[in-house]
């Protein structure tokens, strides 16, 4: 919990992706992972202009369609 912790209070537009894609929807991070959507929700904008989220298209495109498809449940 902890550790879960220090990570939110860390929330980047760098990291925001990393922690999403590492912390999947039986992950025990959960509290984590919640911050982490709302947080892309907040700043999608400035998290998929990062090389990371480029590099994530390529290397996992269909954890980003997941996690896209969250972003518009929070706004429906």
């Amino acid at each position: 919990m902890e550790c879960e912790t220090q990570l939110t209070h860390r929330m980047s537009t760098e990291n925001c992706l990393e922690l999403l894609l590492n912390t999947h929807e039986q992950h025990p991070a959960f509290h984590l992972r919640k911050f982490a959507v709302e947080y892309f929700r907040l700043f999608s904008g400035e998290v998929m202009a990062t090389n990371e989220w480029e590099k994530a298209e390529q290397s996992h495109p269909e954890l980003c369609l997941t996690i896209l498809k969250k972003l518009v449940k929070f706004l429906v």
